[in-house]
């Protein structure tokens, strides 16, 4: 059965978001919960025209033909059925996988991550009456069809950028490949079929993580309070109404609605990451680093808990233990990022190791020769070392993508430091000229 969301929840999240219903010239030709997404994105800022409704109409038409059967409750006809929505979307339409915060843009562009790709699985399965939902890991949504018996399988849809088919996918077998925690299953936070408010409150998530992006704090966590009522047992709504009120310079009760996300899943990734960032607000580095060392436990090799861990170290004024850190993440895990290196760089500057800084700093530029910071460092590096003109080269380099960046504060201090060493003119007189144009 179809939910609402036209003219009760998503009603009331445009009154809340925007103040305004939509007019729209095109009229969909079918009602399901993917139409009401793209209205709820069209509702917060989100670009929504008539094409977006018009290709998913076109989609859903094409499947109400090409998808050989309706309600089966025989296994072989219901995963030929998710086969063949598969096909039209990867082989028929030309989709592929690219992670995506919002369902609209990628709709257009034919570049949908899992969540979107499970919308329109079960935007299809309401068009055409077929026992589907979807589900939710901490890092994939998934589709379920079930059974009169009260048997199921489950089916994984697309999900990385690599494979081009989608499978059907044993439970197990999905608990350990996205290391599903006991206690997050037996709080109903995964792998329960979502009603359609559910797999709503999805999508909710996202129209405010981009709000979040955009700087609309307030409105990210009025859209996270839409997405828990969706969905009260969703981790990441959570997780987005504990960031937004992080963000809105509100650290105590942040961390309180993220403690009650992780009470869910103690072990949900970002939910780790954004609580270090809230504990080192409140000044509890420590507590910090403890969520950390669990995150990099959970995922060790994703690269954002080694960089904050480093970040943290740091600020603690404990070089080596960010050396240690960075090493770690470098030699056991394989994580190579330019602010791992950067920041190894910096606590070497701070034993004393200039010469080896500079080889960490040069291997941040390697991957991102845009980053001032590592520029600004290794010229601060040479200087230790006597290289004077080296360091002068890297302070006017950084000193132009600061001013390219908007960075007034840090552009001026390269000049500062150009000036003491009394470096060229021509290294401090364009820096100057930017400066004084950008007033």
């Amino acid at each position: 059965m179809r939910a609402c969301f036209s003219s009760c929840v998503l009603g009331a999240a445009v009154a809340v978001w925007c103040g305004a219903p939509m007019v729209a010239a095109y009229r969909p030709k079918y009602a399901t919960v993917a139409h009401d997404v793209l209205r709820m994105e069209q509702a917060n800022g989100i670009p929504v025209t008539d094409e977006h409704f018009k290709r998913l109409d076109d989609m859903l038409q094409r499947a109400s033909v090409s998808v050989p059967f309706r309600f089966t409750n025989v296994k072989t006809n219901a995963v030929e059925s998710c086969m063949m929505i598969d096909s039209l979307l990867v082989e028929d339409l030309k989709f592929s996988f690219e992670n995506a915060l919002c369902f609209a843009p990628g709709l257009l562009e034919k570049k949908l991550d899992d969540a979107g790709i499970a919308l329109v699985y079960c935007a299809v399965g309401q068009v055409l009456k077929l026992p589907i939902a979807a589900l939710e890991t901490p890092v994939r949504c998934a589709i379920r069809w079930s059974f009169p018996d009260g048997k199921y399988f489950l089916w994984r849809v697309k999900s990385d950028a690599v494979a081009q088919k989608a499978s059907e996918v044993d439970e197990q077998q999905l608990i350990r490949m996205d290391r599903v925690t006991p206690d997050a299953v037996r709080n109903g936070a995964y792998l329960t079929a979502l009603s359609t408010a559910g797999l709503m409150s999805i999508h909710v998530t996202e129209a405010g993580w981009f709000r979040l992006y955009r700087g609309d704090y307030d409105a990210a966590s009025a859209i996270a309070g839409e997405a828990v009522a969706l969905n009260p047992k969703r981790v990441a709504a959570r997780v987005l109404k504990a960031a937004a009120l992080y963000r809105l310079n509100r650290p105590a009760d942040a961390l309180e609605a993220m403690s009650e996300a992780l009470a869910l899943d103690p072990e949900y990734y970002d939910g780790l990451i954004w609580r270090s960032d809230i504990l080192v607000a409140l000044k509890k580095h420590r507590e910090a680093l403890a969520d950390l060392d669990l995150a990099v436990r959970t995922r060790p090799q994703l690269a954002q808990a080694h960089i904050s861990k480093s970040v943290i170290t740091l600020a603690m004024k404990d070089p080596v233990a960010c050396i240690a850190t960075v090493d770690a993440a470098v030699d056991t895990w394989g994580i190579h990022n330019t602010w791992l290196y950067n920041n190894r760089g910096f606590a070497r500057l701070e034993t004393g190791d200039a010469k080896r800084a500079i080889e960490d700093f040069s291997l941040a530029l390697q991957m991102d020769a845009g980053n001032a910071k590592a520029l600004c460092n290794r010229g601060i590096a040479r200087q230790r070392t006597g290289d004077i003109t080296g360091a002068n080269e890297d302070f006017a380099a950084a000193g132009m993508l600061y001013i390219r960046a908007g960075d007034r504060a840090a552009a001026q201090d390269t000049v500062k430091r150009l000036e003491q060493n009394r470096a060229p003119a021509d290294l401090i007189k364009p820096l100057r000229d930017a400066l004084s144009g950008a007033r």
